[in-house]
């Protein structure tokens, strides 16, 4: 998949085209994001709208105290991976 992207990309590139990338602002707690680095994640608790059992998503909210430690390097390199795709980058606002 990286692979095809990265082919496609730079063809669209070639042709002019801007290529627009979704980045969800929330994650999964079996995602390898969390998996790789629970830290930054508040995994005993859950996101979603309060008061609004349907509206729970699961996602654990970030520790963001953790993640300042370090300069924020886990949002740094989900945007510099994303660099290698696209032009421009939509912030899905789930949360």
């Amino acid at each position: 998949l990286h692979l095809q992207l990265l082919e496609a990309s730079k063809y669209a590139e070639l042709k002019g085209v801007a290529i627009k990338g979704d980045l969800p602002i929330g994650v999964t707690r079996c995602s390898a994001d969390v998996w790789a680095e629970p830290q930054l994640f508040k995994l005993d608790r859950n996101a979603g709208a309060p008061g609004n059992p349907e509206q729970n998503w699961g996602f654990p909210p970030y520790n963001w105290d953790n993640m300042h430690r370090d300069g924020c390097s886990w949002w740094r390199r989900r945007l510099e991976h994303m660099e290698q795709y696209f032009h421009a980058y939509r912030i899905d606002h789930v949360l």
